[in-house]
């Protein structure tokens, strides 16, 4: 996910494994106990959490260097506007 991730121009900001409620099984009382433990078992086993059945990552955008630097120099040069001229000292 990461190289995905920092190919694109993002990183990754959290990821987690997320299960499901078994409803699809709830048609047999003895598969949908079933498979409720199976979630269950899963879910609290932090080395099976890759067998739940959803993932969910957050991405951030990740500052380009150029671009930041352009923003730190129209800042700068915001701030000299407010100051009136570039002899004076600004806070």
């Amino acid at each position: 996910m990461n190289r995905w991730a920092n190919q694109t121009g993002f990183e990754v900001a959290s990821f987690c494994y997320m299960g499901q409620y078994p409803t699809y099984f709830m048609f047999n009382g003895f598969l949908f106990l079933l498979a409720t433990g199976y979630e269950k078992l899963v879910s609290n086993l932090k080395p099976l959490n890759f067998l739940q059945g959803w993932i969910f990552v957050v991405l951030r955008k990740t500052e380009d260097p150029l671009e930041a630097e352009a923003n730190q120099r129209s800042q700068l040069r915001a701030r000299l506007q407010e100051c009136g001229t570039i002899g004076f000292h600004c806070n």
